[in-house]
């Protein structure tokens, strides 16, 4: 069944663009026998989705579509009685429009003639009269405008040829939906989906929002239908997407609406356990890894390149300025003088070494024609070879702990999607909130390696 289904909404979406929502969830309404609204401006292709929705059947369904306007009566669809009742499919345009008791002998006519209803307009009910036939949608759907720049550049080239033919094997025959409607009484809610959905009745109650029985009993028909097209024996989390649809009204805006089941989903999806003590190990290993100190190390000179020429440079104890030395690649006692330059290589003067001392750092000299001694403190660098290696030893440890905790956490997100990937009438979207727990470790770990890289780089710079 589940095959056969996703292949129809495979054809219903053809030359459609972003009216994936409109189409699968209207094909949900008729095969589970409930009503269904579009709320939207004129143009969005409300009529073809309830048109293409008739074409599934084998026993072509007479399809009643009638526009309603400010001066519609009832005595005008009275005239219309044996066209509604031989419709199994009644398509109400700007149903709003009418007078409230016309819409109440609709309403009357519907309920004893078992029709499914489609019905559009741009605004929500205009009073509290019309509530008994708001409430008698059970879903309620906003179709907007094809809204940001690819999705529009595609709808408007796409081809404006609505005609679709459904291979004969599709059709859904008569005796198809009876088996359907029939079978799927015997899906049962998982103990999650019954907790969410006491979860989001209780949300409605703090919005001043309440359902009849009976408009809980058909939010729960959709839910078994969906599970049992999507070859399940139990309504799962992920079939509570279409609630977003079934709750919302002008005292309960769509966006608010959405917000209230992803919560209540998100509270009630699997837990994860978390692994306090490799958490705390982990930032433990972390914490001492920032704290490495070198220890004794060798020493080596700084040399600092000018022109062509390389040198030693150093800090004379007379006045407290930096020389440089010039670098004899031979060793410093191959020639009895050497060049020393001034601070901004702009002078030099040559010398005679004493005593070049790299262990204590120190360097001794007389200038040439001159007794006097000088003595100065080298600049020096520390070899960090050793301390480099016990960085990046320690540094494979902990990432290593990380990249493990982190994939394992991944792998188990991946199998959660996996359940609910291919649920034919929910927004694959929502796969994201039933895995957040999950995704929340794998962003814990990630930031544990974020850190611990910064570490790194700060040592290596």
């Amino acid at each position: 069944m589940q095959k056969k289904t996703k292949n129809i909404l495979e054809i219903l979406n053809k030359n459609l663009v972003k009216k994936e929502d409109a189409v699968r969830l209207s094909l949900l309404a008729v095969l589970s026998g409930e009503n269904i609204f579009f709320y939207g401006k004129p143009g969005t292709v409300k009529n073809i989705t309830c048109n293409r929705i008739a074409k599934v059947f084998k026993e072509k369904p007479e399809c009643f579509t009638y526009c309603l306007s400010k001066g519609t009566e009832s005595l005008e669809l009275k005239e219309n009685k044996v066209l509604l009742s031989n419709s199994s499919i009644v398509f109400l345009d700007g149903i709003w429009n009418a007078e409230s008791r016309t819409l109440n002998e609709i309403l009357h006519f519907l309920e004893s003639e078992k029709n499914i209803l489609f019905a559009c307009d741009t605004v929500l009910p205009p009073s509290k009269d019309f509530y008994p036939l708001w409430d008698y949608f059970t879903l309620k759907i906003p179709v907007d405008d094809t809204g940001d720049f690819n999705s529009f550049l595609e709808m408007a080239q796409a081809k404006k040829n609505y005609q679709i033919t459904i291979p004969e094997g599709l059709l859904y025959t008569s005796k198809n939906v009876n088996t359907i409607r029939i079978k799927s009484q015997n899906i049962k809610p998982s103990v999650p989906v019954e907790n969410a959905v006491f979860f989001i009745r209780k949300k409605m109650f703090e919005n001043h929002i309440t359902f009849s029985d009976q408009k809980w009993q058909s939010i729960f028909n959709l839910l078994r239908t969906c599970a049992f097209l999507n070859n399940r024996n139990e309504i799962n989390l992920m079939d509570l997407q279409i609630v977003e649809y079934c709750i919302w009204d002008e005292n309960l805006p769509f966006e608010k609406a959405k917000e209230i089941v992803e919560a209540s989903v998100k509270t009630f999806c699997k837990e994860y356990p978390i692994d306090k003590n490799l958490h705390s190990n982990i930032q433990n290993m972390i914490s001492d890894f920032l704290t490495i100190k070198p220890q004794a190390m060798d020493k080596a000179l700084f040399v600092t390149q000018h022109g062509d020429n390389s040198y030693y440079s150093f800090i004379s104890n007379s006045d407290n300025k930096t020389y440089y030395l010039k670098r004899n690649p031979s060793g410093y006692y191959d020639s009895d003088y050497f060049e020393i330059w001034d601070h901004n290589f702009k002078k030099s003067f040559q010398v005679y070494i004493n005593l070049f001392d790299i262990k204590n750092g120190i360097i001794l000299w007389t200038p040439a024609k001159s007794f006097i001694e000088h003595s100065g403190k080298l600049n020096m660098k520390e070899n960090f070879t050793t301390f480099n290696s016990e960085i990046e030893n320690l540094y494979i440890t902990i990432n290593s702990k990380i990249i493990d905790a982190k994939t394992e956490y991944q792998k188990l997100m991946n199998e959660e999607a996996e359940k609910y990937s291919d649920n034919l009438f929910a927004d694959e979207n929502f796969v994201d909130i039933l895995i957040s727990k999950a995704s929340d470790q794998v962003s814990k770990f990630h930031q544990f390696k974020i850190a611990l890289d910064k570490i790194k780089e700060s040592y290596e710079r």
